[in-house]
């Protein structure tokens, strides 16, 4: 009995010394993790790593899949940063704030805080703060996302007063093949890229805003992005709010976009709403911008070209510059899209439309209640080639020549394939009346009554600014039409300055003489200025 108590002893003495030495073994593993800078927890969903300081942030790219977590909030302002490589698991941020107050790709290409966001990853309830200094080609967060961004926040501050100094070096596109829409009338070369934008102008930023591009899925996110007053004015800077391309699969739901921006001083700026390109589907989003250009610039309040899907969006602008509209090139379908605030010119010399540019997809239940001043004006489209239908029109258009419907505005077009069931009570202000050097002498409420069998042309290289002509598409029967022309007088380009002698003619014919060809000045029921 004796031995057995012994033995009994024995071995619970060496169970328990088993078991304090494992505990120690634990202590001091756990003490050397700390010291040693790796990270606490296993990587699991249930027990994620932490984030606790900025060193262990900078431990979470390119590795394996895994889960963390953000105990701290963590500022990377005082790091000698490097670009982070991809990012391959779920980061949950615990409503915590990852900031970092310098990140300068002055003289970085393709450059942002992080290399890539994987398929499969997933940021979530996150906040950032991003003071940016863009380089040529650069974004705010990652250079391409493929994961999830959801509940999280973005604060970015972005700053031109130095401009990048990095050649540009590869021959970057920037523009798909989008050629047959005339694109190049906001961006004017048909090899539109950065290396054409370096060697033209010597200084080019191309900013993505959070990424280059996103094939992934963005939601319930909120984007503020805010640029300093101060630009180099050398600059030709092309930006987005959210991507620069939103690539077919990318997702952007729930999202809210504010963008605030006073670009006077920079005399090229494209700036993209939401994104350069739609290929995918922009979604439940409201965008807000307060925004003010040079009168050579052009804001897209959505994208330059939609080739997916954008439905249910609320734009909220107040836009004072050159060319402004939702959308450029519209190829997919645009539904539910409300647009209100204001859109006005500097010089009414720009193209401003509340919806689309030029429309060969299905535009449908838009609802535009925003005030529109331009040269050229109108609320849907100025071309449309596609199919518009159940909106409505409820503002005041005031322009050089405004219409509710484009076949009335744009040059060249005499298309209007499909408008069904769309209701105008805006009000249409026209400029009509003219005089030498064509100095606007009243405005009055347009009758917006332009036959769809002309268009407008501009003649350039005259002593005036821009005499607007509506000439017959059958250029060959310009003769012939004199005579059905009552009161008509031909005004040789000597006389064109004369202009101011004939105000009670009902129209005005004009012959230049470097071409030959004639045209009739547009005036409206053009009448006396007593």
């Amino acid at each position: 009995m004796r031995l057995k108590f012994y033995v009994i002893v024995g071995l619970s003495v060496v169970a328990f010394l088993s078991a304090l030495f494992t505990i120690l073994i634990v202590f001091r593993d756990t003490d050397s993790e700390q010291k040693d800078g790796k990270l606490r927890g296993s990587g699991t969903k249930d027990d994620p790593y932490l984030i606790e300081k900025p060193d262990d942030f900078t431990r979470i790219f390119d590795r394996d899949f895994a889960y963390y977590k953000l105990i701290n909030n963590i500022d990377l302002s005082n790091l000698n940063l490097e670009r982070f490589g991809k990012f391959n698991g779920e980061l949950d941020g615990n409503g915590k704030t990852i900031s970092c107050l310098k990140l300068d790709f002055r003289t970085s290409y393709k450059a942002s805080l992080i290399g890539e966001i994987s398929e499969g990853s997933v940021i979530k309830n996150t906040n950032f703060e991003l003071e940016v200094v863009p380089g040529t080609v650069s974004s705010a967060l990652a250079q391409m996302n493929k994961g999830e961004i959801s509940n999280c926040s973005f604060l970015v501050k972005v700053s031109m007063k130095h401009k990048p100094t990095q050649s540009v070096g590869a021959n970057e596109p920037l523009i798909l093949p989008y050629r047959r829409i005339g694109i190049t009338t906001l961006l004017p070369d048909t090899d539109y890229n950065t290396k054409f934008l370096y060697e033209r102008n010597g200084v080019i930023a191309v900013f993505g805003g959070l990424f280059l591009q996103n094939s992934g899925t963005i939601k319930n996110t909120t984007v503020n992005i805010s640029w300093d007053k101060s630009f180099d004015s050398n600059l030709w800077v092309v930006a987005a709010g959210v991507t620069l391309h939103n690539m077919p699969g990318g997702e952007i739901e729930s999202a809210k976009i504010t963008i605030g921006l006073d670009s006077k001083e920079v005399e090229h700026f494209l700036l993209f709403g939401v994104a350069m390109y739609n290929l995918g589907n922009v979604s439940k989003t409201f965008v807000k911008g307060d925004i003010i250009t040079s009168s050579y610039s052009s804001v897209l309040g959505l994208t330059l070209v939609n080739d997916g899907k954008i439905e249910e969006i609320c734009c909220e602008v107040s836009f004072t510059g050159g060319n402004f509209s939702c959308i450029f090139g519209n190829f997919g379908r645009a539904e539910k899209i409300q647009l209100s605030g204001s859109v006005s010119n500097h010089t009414l010399d720009a193209v401003t439309s509340g919806l689309t540019i030029w429309n060969y997809g299905s535009v449908s239940e838009c609802c535009v209640t925003c005030d529109i001043k331009g040269m050229y004006a109108s609320p849907f489209f100025l071309k449309n080639y596609g199919m518009v239908s159940n909106s409505l029109y409820t503002g005041r258009l005031e322009g050089l020549i405004c219409a509710a419907f484009g076949h009335d505005v744009a040059p060249n077009s005499t298309v209007n394939r499909s408008v069904s069931k769309v209701i105008n009570f805006g009000e249409f202000w026209t400029y009509r009346e003219f005089r030498a050097f064509y100095k606007i002498i009243s405005l009055e409420k347009s009758s917006n009554k332009v036959s769809s069998e002309t268009y407008i042309e501009t003649l350039e290289g005259l002593e005036i600014n821009r005499v607007f002509l509506v000439v017959p598409n059958d250029r060959n029967s310009y003769v012939d039409r004199l005579d059905d022309v009552s009161r008509s007088l031909v005004l040789y380009e000597s006389e064109i300055g004369k202009l101011e002698n004939y105000l009670d003619f009902d129209y005005i014919w004009y012959f230049d003489r470097n071409s030959g060809e004639l045209g009739l000045i547009w005036t409206l029921e053009l009448g006396n200025t007593n």
